[in-house]
């Protein structure tokens, strides 16, 4: 277990990393020596793509601030334009930065930009032809050994050659349960509550999902042909729970152009490289958005232009994949309490009514944030 926890850590270290990456709080062409020269930069993250297309904008922050959600642009306007005079501007806001644009089918004799209006400021991505994505081969798991993690692969390729540089996203979700199926919970304020195991009203069965926060890239130019075979996209760690009955995962990708790989993969490097969260980026790896209205604005982000191909797998559990720690979770019997306000405040709640009690973590699947009982209105199994 000391191995699995170093190795917990190092990703939390590394999802600190990528995430200051993501929000561009520690990128900028000007020399680091202030920190507020960093804020506030308009950062975009998106593809222009058939169907919907999903932009995130936000602020950049600095590296000693926390991200909160107040750097959410949410008072944008947004439109995608060809360079044959069509533009789409029927932009909504579906979260919290995260806006929608309905393109229709990519026209591959155009090219396209995105627009964008904040206040006053007018913002511009440069017009490229789209690319089109080949479909995603299969998607598949590696796992080599007891206590080692499990990896999510994709595999690929281009049939048409177009471009040897991919993008990935993803998307999780999966159910897990409680350790112990309790038949009822003592709730301050409310008192007993019974458990009905053919609705939602239990504390049994929980879901969680998670989505990718990370640049994912991959490339065949140094390849003999457009392959890419069992690229590892996801680390999960043997005992998580979300291999401890049923995973699901959707893999999005996209072919992405020569410049925006080089952009991209240079945000991920950066830090690496120069060990500096303040590092500028090579003046060769700038992005395509630009300020029209002020043009000495830096902008931060890459908005490309290339249909998007899908492919999903679930997993279900097994000894193979799921290694379940030893159990620390205690039996105790009802007469240990006086009443059910004493042993909450002790840490248990019911597990079985007037019979037994168990630790929070044991009976109730959300303690703790771990999930939530926000089924997928698509997921297979007749669990609530």
């Amino acid at each position: 277990m000391l191995i699995l926890e170093k190795r917990r850590l190092m990703k939390q270290l590394g999802l600190f990393i990528s995430i200051c990456i993501l929000m561009g709080a520690c990128v900028s062409e000007y020399e680091p020596n202030y920190e507020n020269q960093l804020e506030g930069l308009l950062v975009v993250d998106g593809t222009i793509t058939s169907g919907e297309t999903i932009i995130k904008l936000s602020r950049s922050i600095a590296m000693s601030e926390k991200f909160s959600g107040k750097e959410y642009v949410n008072n944008a306007k947004l439109s995608v334009e060809n360079d044959k005079g069509i533009v789409i501007s029927n932009s909504q806001l579906r979260d919290s930065g995260e806006y929608v644009i309905n393109v229709g089918e990519l026209d591959v004799s155009s090219k396209y930009r995105l627009n964008i209006m904040i206040a006053d400021d007018i913002y511009q991505s440069e017009y490229l032809s789209p690319l089109i994505t080949p479909e995603i081969d299969s998607i598949s798991w590696q796992k080599k050994g007891e206590g080692e993690p499990l990896y999510i692969c994709v595999t690929s390729h281009d049939p048409l050659d177009q471009s040897p540089y991919y993008r990935w996203t993803y998307k999780e979700d999966w159910e897990f349960h409680a350790r112990y199926k309790a038949n009822a919970a003592y709730i301050p304020g409310k008192g007993i509550v019974m458990f009905d195991f053919k609705t939602s009203n239990n504390l049994y069965y929980c879901w969680g999902s998670d989505s990718s926060k990370i640049i994912l890239l991959g490339s065949t130019e140094k390849l003999t042909e457009n392959l890419i075979y069992q690229h590892k996209l996801i680390e999960i760690e043997p005992d998580h729970d979300k291999l401890s009955y049923l995973y699901h995962i959707d893999v999005y990708q996209a072919l992405v152009s020569k410049d925006a790989y080089k952009y991209l993969s240079n945000l991920q490097k950066n830090i690496s490289q120069t060990g500096s969260l303040f590092a500028p980026l090579p003046a060769e790896y700038k992005g395509n958005v630009k300020c029209v209205t002020s043009p000495e604005q830096p902008v931060i982000g890459y908005v490309d232009v290339a249909t998007i191909t899908h492919k999903s797998i679930y997993l279900p559990t097994s000894d193979e994949l799921y290694e379940q720690q030893a159990s620390s979770c205690s039996v105790i019997p009802a007469s240990t309490f006086k009443n059910f306000s004493e042993a909450y405040a002790s840490g248990f709640n019911i597990l079985s009514l007037n019979v037994a009690y168990s630790e929070y973590r044991c009976v109730d699947c959300t303690n703790s944030g771990r999930g939530t009982k926000d089924r997928p209105s698509w997921w297979p199994t007749d669990h609530y």
